[in-house]
C-alpha cells in the first residue's frame, strides 16, 4: 500500500512538472514586485497614500480576476487563458517603467491583480485537476511549497539589478512561464463559465471548508503584516527581526508536504484538527508570553505558522474531493481566502492595539480555535450529505 501510494503521486507529480516549472517564474516576480513598487515610489517622494492606493488597486484587480477567471478558463481552455495572464501580467509591470503618472500606475496595479488573480485560480484549479483524492493533498502542497518559497527568493532580485533593470525582468519572468507550460496537460473534461453564484452554491454546500478558507486567510495576512511590528514590540533588534520574519515565511513552505501527505491518508478535515490543535497550543504560549527568549519565541512562532498556512490547502483539497465542479470550487475557495488576507490585518493591528505585543497571537489563537471549530464540524458530518461539509 505505501508503495502504491508514492508511486500514484509520483505519477501525478511527473504529469504536473511543467506546472511545477513554471510556479516559480510567477512567484519570484510577485515577491519581488511588492517591496520594489513601495521603494520606488518613495524614492520619487510620493507618500505612504499613494503607495497605499496601489496596493489596494492590486487586491481589488485579484480578488475580481478570481470571480471572473473562471469564465476566461471556460472560453479560452487552459493554455490560452494561462498565456493570457502571463502576457497581461508583463505589460501591467513593463507599463510602469513608461509613464509615471500616480493615476496611470494604479490602473496598471489594478490589471496586474487581475491577471496575478486568474493566474491563481487557473493554477490550483489545474494541479487539482490532475490529482485525485489520494494524491492531491501532497500535489498542493509541492505547488504551495514552491510558490511560497520562491516569493521568498523574490526581493533577492532588488540586490541584484537597478530599479529599471528589475521592472524588465520582471516582465520577463512572467512571459518566460509561457515556455515550460505549452506542453503542460490539461485537466480532463469540460468546464462551465463560473461566476460569484457558483461559488455561492460551493458555500451552501460546504460552508465549513470555505469558512476554514476564509481562516487560513486571516491568519497568513496577519502574521505577513503584523509579524514585523510583533517582534519589533518585542525588543527584538533588526536582525533579529529579519530573521524571525524569515522563520515565519519559510516555515509554511517546509510544512507543506508532510501535512498534504498526512491528509492524504489520514483525511484533510482530521489533519486540519490536529494541525490547528497543536497551533493552538503555540499561539497561547506566544500570547500569554511564555517563551521567553528570542531563538524560542521564533521557534514556536514558526511552528505555529507552518501548522496554520496549509490550512488553505487542506480546505480547497477537501472542496474538489466533495464533488463540487473543479473551477466553482477554487473559486470559492479563493474568495474566503481574499476575504480573510483583506480583514486580517485589521483584527490583528485592533487586537495590538488593544492587547500589546501579545495582541497579535492572542488574535491568532482566537482565529485558530474557529478554524479548529469548523474542520470538527466538517469531519464529523454525515455521510448521507452529497458534499463536503
Amino acid at each position: 500500500m505505501k508503495s502504491g501510494f508514492s508511486n500514484e503521486f509520483f505519477a501525478h507529480a511527473w504529469r504536473a512538472r511543467q506546472l511545477f516549472a513554471a510556479v516559480p517564474l510567477f512567484a519570484i516576480s510577485t515577491g519581488a514586485l511588492y517591496p520594489l513598487i513601495a521603494l520606488e515610489l518613495s524614492s520619487r517622494g510620493y507618500g505612504n497614500t499613494v503607495i497605499g492606493a496601489l496596493t489596494s488597486a492590486w487586491y481589488l484587480g485579484a480578488f475580481l480576476g478570481t470571480l471572473l477567471g473562471g469564465k476566461v478558463i471556460a472560453r479560452l481552455g487552459y493554455h490560452k487563458a494561462f498565456t493570457a495572464t502571463a502576457v497581461l501580467a508583463a505589460l501591467s509591470v513593463w507599463g510602469l517603467t513608461v509613464v509615471e503618472l500616480p493615476a496611470f500606475w494604479i490602473l496598471l496595479r489594478f490589471f496586474g491583480g487581475f491577471g496575478l488573480g486568474a493566474y491563481y485560480l487557473l493554477m490550483e484549479s489545474w494541479v487539482s485537476g490532475l490529482a485525485t483524492p489520494n494524491t492531491r493533498g501532497r500535489m498542493i502542497a509541492v505547488y504551495e511549497s514552491v510558490r511560497i518559497g520562491a516569493v521568498a527568493l523574490g526581493p533577492i532580485l532588488l540586490i541584484i539589478v537597478s530599479t529599471h533593470a528589475a521592472f524588465t525582468l520582471i516582465g520577463c519572468l512572467f512571459l518566460l512561464a509561457l515556455i515550460p507550460m505549452a506542453t503542460a496537460t490539461p485537466p480532463e473534461g469540460s468546464f462551465r463559465a463560473t461566476n460569484w453564484r457558483q461559488a455561492i452554491d460551493v458555500f451552501t454546500c460546504s460552508p465549513c471548508s470555505v469558512a476554514l478558507t476564509f481562516i487560513a486567510g486571516l491568519l497568513s495576512s496577519s502574521f505577513y503584516g503584523l509579524g514585523a511590528i510583533y517582534a519589533q514590540n518585542m525588543g527584538f533588534s533588526t536582525a533579529e527581526i529579519a530573521l524571525f520574519v524569515s522563520a515565519t515565511l519559510l516555515a509554511p513552505a517546509i510544512s507543506q508536504f508532510p501535512i498534504g501527505a498526512m491528509a492524504d491518508l489520514y483525511g484533510r478535515a482530521r489533519t486540519s484538527v490536529i494541525a490547528l490543535f497543536i497551533a493552538v497550543l503555540g499561539a497561547s504560549f506566544l500570547a500569554l508570553q511564555l517563551p521567553s527568549s528570542f531563538i524560542s519565541i521564533a521557534i514556536v512562532a514558526a511552528i505555529v505558522t507552518g501548522l496554520s498556512n496549509p490550512q488553505y490547502a487542506l480546505a480547497h483539497g477537501r472542496l474538489v474531493d466533495g464533488g463540487h465542479e473543479l473551477i466553482a470550487a477554487t473559486t470559492a475557495g479563493l474568495i474566503g481566502y481574499n476575504i480573510g488576507t483583506f480583514l486580517g490585518p485589521l483584527g490583528a493591528a485592533m487586537a495590538i492595539n488593544f492587547g500589546g505585543s501579545s495582541g497579535l497571537y492572542l488574535w491568532v489563537c482566537i482565529c485558530l480555535i474557529g478554524g479548529m471549530c469548523a474542520a470538527i464540524f466538517a469531519m464529523l458530518q454525515p455521510r448521507t450529505r452529497c458534499c463536503a461539509l
